[in-house]
Order: C-alpha cells, then structure tokens, then sequence
C-alpha cells in the first residue's frame, strides 16, 4: 500500500529543510551520495550538521558548492536531461522531473514567456537539483507513496533575487501556491508579542515545487512510525524547522479513532463518498507493448485505476478504449501524460461521486506466514476479506501448495461479521 508523509510546515519548507528532516528520520547519508552520484553532477558536497533549537534536535543540511563561479544558469531542458540520462530508477526520475516542470510553468506564468525559454537562476544550480532529486531519494528510500503538506506560512518582506528586490513570498512561489490550491496559514500574533509568519522568506520556490507537486493540503489518518526534523538557517521566536511525519495510511473506518462509533451511527451513515474523475481516449495504433507501459506509467503517477475495452472504430478498425479513474485533482495531470504517451489528440474527462464501503486492513498466518487481509464493512459489520495476491503467491511458491489453496485457508482465518476496531 505505500507509506505516507505529512508536511508540517509550521515554519515553512525549502528543499534543504526537507532534505534534512528526511536524514533525521532515518535516511542514511552514505545512501543520498551514492545515490546522488549517479546524477554525474560535480562541483559540491554535503555538509550534514546536528542542530538544536528551543531543546529540539534534528539535522542541517547544507549543499556547499566548491566553485560557485563555474555555475551558470540552466534551461528546463537542461535539468530534465541530467535528471532523464542518469542511472537513477523511473519513479526518482519521474518525480524530480514533475517538480522541475512545475516549477518552469509556474516561471514561465510569471515573466510571460514560452515554457522552453524559461531558465532559473537562484534555483537553476547544483544545489536546487541536489535538493529535489535527494528529496526524491528519500521519498523512494521510506518507500513513500502518499504525500500530505499542512498550511503553509508564506512569511512577508522583501527578498533579493536575479530579478531584483521581489517581495516575499516570491513570484514563482506563490504561483505554484495558486496553481496547486494550497491552503495558507493567516497572520496571527503570538503569546509573546511576535508576528506569525515571519517578516521572512518562510516557503522557498523549491520547497513550494515539491509540495505542489506531491502533495494534498490536508492532515491525514495515519499510523505514525518516524519523525524528522530539518533545520532553516534563520532564527525565529519559535522553531524554525520542518517537522515530517512518516508512517502508514490508515483506511477511512479508522480516521478518527478516538471517536468510539456506535453501531447506530455506522447505520446511519454506512457509505463514504467522494468526487474522483474519469479519463477516456479511444486508441487504434498503438501495440500491445505500448500500452502495457502506459498502465504502469499512469498507477505509478497516482491513477486510482486503469483499464482497457476492446472496441471498433472508424474505417473499421479495431481499438482499444484506454479508461483512467483519478483523483480530480490530478486531472490536468493524468490528463496531460495521456496526450504525452499515446497518439491521442484529445481525452474526455467526465465527474463521478464515488461511494465507498469501509474498509480495514488486518494480518493473519497461513502456513507459518503472515497474509494481509483487506475487510470489507458494511454497516460497521464485515462482509468480505480479500487476501493480499503477493503475500498469498509467496507462501504458494515456498510450499509448493495450489494457489487457491492458500488463498481459501487465508480468507476463512479472516474474522467475518465482526464490527471494525473504534
């Protein structure tokens, strides 16, 4: 099912306050070089240090560049083709890339210029690849697949950039914010007499590109494993870090687990619903190989599912349907790796409510092995359990039993009929 990670951006995020809350949670060091080596990017290192603010610790992370004079700017080309022509895996490469693009759109927004003539300059350097692309690192390293960012503290002010004296937050950051719908925390005045945010620059470009690009402005249920502290540079009155907390999604029964629901209320309201979106092209040229690639392409960049309908087209030719359900704020997305992908001219988008049953999530053994369990509930009572295929498949291949066999032992250990645990 894929880890989660929740943003809390009390004081604002920037890449190397990510970079440095993931090493604090866990991330080894040696696995971010070695990994950043593949980039074949010199000219910098990594200067990783043990902070302590207001009695909490965490980690600093600088990108120390050795010869500054030698960096220059870069085009979006430029970065997506060191990113694309390094020996990092697809999905490294795939969410660095979505974050550089949405960084150029948001540029090019900005200054009124095509996307390919957009080139960065405080962000265009080594240590704006270094930061995304380890970002990606250890979003792949903690196995992150859900990805959640608190409201943001944009901070006031002026900032000195490659364009001047822009004020804060700056350009390119609140057009990502704009683009993406964040959510934005308002100017308060705290207990000691301070302004909340600061009159500082508390969400960088970089910072906002990941955040929009990734993740919904929201709190999640979760289950909470780890939590890392990544250290700014600036002194505020308060804690300036970004705290990450990383763990496991829980399914939607267990959002709010310390509300003991009764079996009245789960009768009353036994479905969830939500909005998702759906996305359809009809295709007539493109090989079986082909689009075996782009059902994977489009899971991996978050489509909720993927399907094809054999169908007959004009001049009599047969094709395929391509049928993708996503969440609607992926739409102009997914939409957009459709036309990226395939031979298509256009995608038809159409609305759907979605009603969902409860579901939960439990382990049982089978054989002298664990088996996940997915629960069905309706009316708080479960009526289904579906066991994990792969779980299932290993335990057939190390006994040498049938699959099914596995399979039926696993779904009648499972316990029907019994309300989810509040």
């Amino acid at each position: 099912m894929g880890k989660l990670i929740y943003f809390d951006a009390f004081s604002g995020v920037s890449g190397d306050m990510t970079l440095g809350a993931l090493l604090h949670a866990g991330m080894p060091l040696d696995y971010l070089k070695a990994e950043l080596a593949k980039l074949g990017v010199a000219n910098y290192h990594l200067e990783m240090n043990r902070v302590e603010q207001h009695g909490i610790s965490g980690i600093k992370l600088d990108v120390i560049l050795e010869q500054p004079e030698l960096e220059t700017q870069r085009h979006l080309r430029e970065i997506l083709a060191i990113i694309e022509n390094s020996a990092l895996i697809d999905r490294v490469k795939d969410r660095a890339s979505r974050i550089f693009r949405a960084l150029a759109e948001a540029e090019a927004q900005v200054h009124g210029v095509p996307l390919e003539q957009v080139h960065f300059h405080e962000v265009g350097a080594v240590d704006a690849i270094v930061d995304i692309v380890g970002t990606c690192l250890g979003f792949e390293y903690f196995e992150i697949e859900h990805f959640y960012c608190s409201a943001l503290p944009l901070g006031s002010g002026f900032v000195n950039t490659a364009h001047g004296i822009l004020p804060v937050p700056a350009p390119a950051t609140l057009q990502l914010l704009a683009n993406a719908g964040a959510i934005l925390s308002p100017q308060v005045t705290l207990s000691n007499g301070s302004q909340y945010p600061a009159r500082s620059e508390m969400v960088t470009p970089t910072g906002a590109a990941i955040v929009t690009t990734l993740c919904r402005f929201t709190q999640p249920a979760m289950q909470l494993e780890k939590i890392g502290y990544g250290f700014g540079s600036r002194e505020f009155d308060w804690l300036n870090a970004l705290r990450l907390w990383l763990g496991e999604p829980l399914p939607e029964t267990e959002t709010h687990k310390t509300i003991q629901l009764t079996q009245e209320s789960l009768t009353s309201d036994p479905f969830e619903h939500d909005e998702i979106c759906g996305l359809e092209t009809n295709l007539d040229d493109m090989s079986a190989e082909g689009l075996g690639y782009l059902m994977d392409k489009l899971l991996a960049e978050g489509a909720l599912d993927v399907y094809f309908s054999p169908i007959q087209m004009k001049k009599n030719r047969p094709g395929v349907m391509l049928g993708v359900l996503a969440n609607t704020s992926d739409e102009a997305r997914i939409a957009e790796l459709i036309l990226k992908e395939t031979s298509a001219f256009g995608v038809r988008v159409s609305q759907y409510r979605r009603y969902k049953a409860g579901r939960n999530f439990r382990e049982v053994e089978v054989a002298g092995s664990k088996v996940r369990l997915k629960l069905k509930f309706l009316n708080g009572i479960a009526v289904e359990a579906v066991p994990e295929y792969e779980d299932v498949a290993a335990i057939a291949r190390r006994t040498k039993r049938p699959f099914r066999e596995i399979y039926e032992a696993a779904k009648n250990t499972a316990e029907i009929k019994n309300p989810p645990p509040a």
